[in-house]
């Protein structure tokens, strides 16, 4: 099926702005997104479909991820390395730039969306929730991620998405409504390297 508009809006943002977006930006939303969809959409497929295939092709799914987390929290751990001096020039001059805060902007919705989609398949919220809590428990196992602004940024923000009381979600749902109404003419065509994926093993 076609990825929503969401999806579109942030898969066109990285098309355009990823190469020159800074790795600290890139190496906290990308594991932020891995952290949410492998703890609740994938755990729930795993619970609630009781079919052998199905168990054993997302286990495999779930291990490949798994490993892609483990990556994604070393290169943050990494990045916290640095001097302070160097992070905090990086960060200042990713949003000095007016594409993070384009990217910012279809991000919101994104998770919101992504909220609201999940719940409608069923999946019950609260597991995203704890998904998203799990990014900021593991971050926290090492006291390098802490200095990196956007990693504490990632890390209030979803704390904020589970706060459905949070004044924020006003905000955030209004955007989700707006994007919704996004006319798709102005959308850009899919990428074409999207088109070069397929489940054949090519490696």
């Amino acid at each position: 099926p076609q990825p929503n508009v969401n999806v579109k809006l942030v898969i066109d943002w990285l098309d355009k702005y990823s190469d020159q977006t800074s790795l600290a930006v890139l190496g906290t939303v990308i594991p932020m997104l891995e952290v949410a969809l492998d703890g609740a959409l994938v755990k729930f497929i795993v619970d609630e479909i009781d079919d052998p295939v199905c168990q054993e092709v997302f286990k495999r799914i779930n291990s490949d991820e798994s490993r892609h987390l483990a990556v994604d929290f070393q290169v943050i751990e990494l990045l916290g390395h640095a001097k302070m001096r160097k992070i905090i020039v990086e960060t200042v001059g990713a949003w000095m730039n007016p594409s993070l805060i384009i990217g910012t902007l279809r991000y919101i919705p994104l998770l919101n969306k992504m909220r609201d989609n999940i719940v409608a398949m069923g999946v019950d919220e609260e597991r995203l929730y704890t998904a998203m809590r799990r990014f900021k428990k593991v971050g926290e196992r090492s006291e390098f991620p802490k200095r990196l602004p956007m990693y504490r940024f990632i890390s209030w923000h979803s704390g904020v998405v589970i706060n459905r009381a949070h004044p924020y979600h006003k905000f955030a749902d209004a955007l989700v409504r707006a994007t919704a109404r996004y006319p798709k003419r102005m959308l850009r065509p899919q990428p074409t390297w999207s088109k070069e994926l397929t489940y054949e093993p090519v490696a």
